[in-house]
């Protein structure tokens, strides 16, 4: 029986669909409480069947089919007619229920129940439509209630009559707690789904953006755009990777690429790097961005370092014989968010510009850094020296290579 239930709440509603879920469940909903308004008058008319009964149980019983279509064209996506079948049934029960049994039958009242459940079975875009059925019902309610609207009925028994009243007046009360619990709980669904999918945005969005640069997005629609005086920036690029490209198969390459890059986003987050992005087989990332971080250049070179160190391992693991350049750079740089259909949160100025040439003039296996992060970590790391490289619009500047730590601590941020 709760199986039957919940296919009629959910007929027609495709899994996380959020949009659809308040009118098109809200309409299923209406016609479960319709489809129990007329099983539960079905034993009152059946007890009466020599006074009158039996033509009533006809009418409920042709009814009962016509609700039951309600979620069958639910289920089919015919959403417009679903409604137009509800709200067809539905007056036209009270309408020949009270043709035959009488204004003092109290039938009418049962329209109180659709002007108060109506206008949720609507979509916005269909608002003019709610207001007129709601509308309709406000009408014909007062029409039928002060004998504006007195209809022909047949000899019916008056004790039929007043108990008929009483049973639709406690079924009124009934179905009205029924319909407000469902449309509780249907509400409950919609916040639940909506919070679901806010939470799955959010986490998008953090992929994409610094968690600090994300919640300034989301509380002001300024531009992005921040300068950070001291910060280094790391490059990363697999050495020979268009040989790569060539050789293996597109499966073996995503892989590869996949779990380096997946490794570096690991590495980067124990030494409190902020990945910036990936261009192909570049991986480029900064310290000290977009939060301030004092040592700032002995993070980046405790994560070049166990970047290098799982590049060689990962290479093994996939039978590759590739190299990594790894550039670093420490300095001014301006941070920010570009784009407004994709968010890129991107940096610029010099010290990157300084960085990419530390790696793409860098020699394979090897971490190169400029005199700029030499300074600041030449008591914690040994290093060697390189001749001084050319780089263009800035002339030759002196670079080392970065060996390792002056000692076997590397767990000291």
């Amino acid at each position: 029986m709760d199986c039957l239930v919940r296919k009629w709440l959910w007929a027609g509603i495709e899994p996380n669909n959020l949009c659809n879920i308040n009118p098109i469940r809200l309409t299923n909903i209406i016609a479960l409480v319709c489809f129990a308004m007329l099983m539960l008058q079905l034993p009152f008319h059946y007890f009466y069947w020599q006074e009158g009964g039996n033509i009533e149980i006809l009418i409920i019983l042709c009814h009962i089919c016509a609700i039951i279509l309600v979620p069958i064209l639910s289920a089919y996506h015919q959403i417009t007619s679903a409604r137009s079948c509800l709200i067809i049934t539905f007056c036209s029960f009270i309408l020949s229920s009270t043709i035959y049994l009488g204004n003092s039958s109290n039938m009418h009242q049962l329209l109180i129940l659709g002007i108060f459940i109506l206008p949720f079975t609507f979509p916005e875009n269909k608002k003019h439509i709610s207001i007129a059925s709601t509308l309709t019902f406000s009408l014909l309610f007062i029409l039928w209630d002060t004998q504006w609207l007195t209809l022909p009925i047949t000899d019916i028994d008056l004790n039929y009559q007043s108990k008929l009243a009483q049973l639709n007046n406690l079924l009124l009360i009934f179905l009205s707690l029924l319909s407000s619990y469902l449309i509780l709980r249907n509400t409950q669904i919609s916040w639940q789904k909506l919070a679901q999918e806010q939470k799955r945005s959010e986490s998008l969005l953090l992929n994409i953006l610094p968690y600090p640069v994300a919640n300034r997005l989301k509380q002001d629609k300024q531009p992005v755009a921040d300068r950070f005086e001291n910060a280094t920036i790391l490059f990363a690029d697999i050495q020979g990777f268009s040989e790569l490209s060539q050789t293996l198969e597109p499966e073996a390459l995503l892989n590869l690429l996949n779990d380096v890059f997946s490794a570096f986003d690991k590495i980067c987050k124990i030494y409190s790097l902020e990945k910036i992005k990936t261009i192909g087989d570049e991986y480029m990332a900064v310290c000290g961005v977009p939060i301030e971080i004092k040592n700032h250049a002995r993070l980046t070179c405790l994560c070049a370092l166990e970047m290098r160190k799982v590049f060689n391992e990962i290479s093994q693991l996939h039978g590759i014989n590739a190299g990594l350049r790894i550039g670093v750079n420490s300095g001014s740089v301006v941070a920010g968010v570009i784009g407004k259909d994709k968010f890129c949160y991107d940096l610029w100025g010099e010290a990157v510009n300084l960085a990419s040439r530390m790696e793409s003039q860098g020699v394979n296996d090897k971490v190169q850094v400029s005199h700029n992060t030499y300074k600041l970590v030449i008591d914690d790391f040994r290093f060697e020296s390189r001749d001084t490289i050319d780089i263009k619009g800035i002339g030759r500047i002196p670079c080392y290579f970065l060996v390792g730590l002056k000692t076997h601590d590397t767990t000291r941020h």
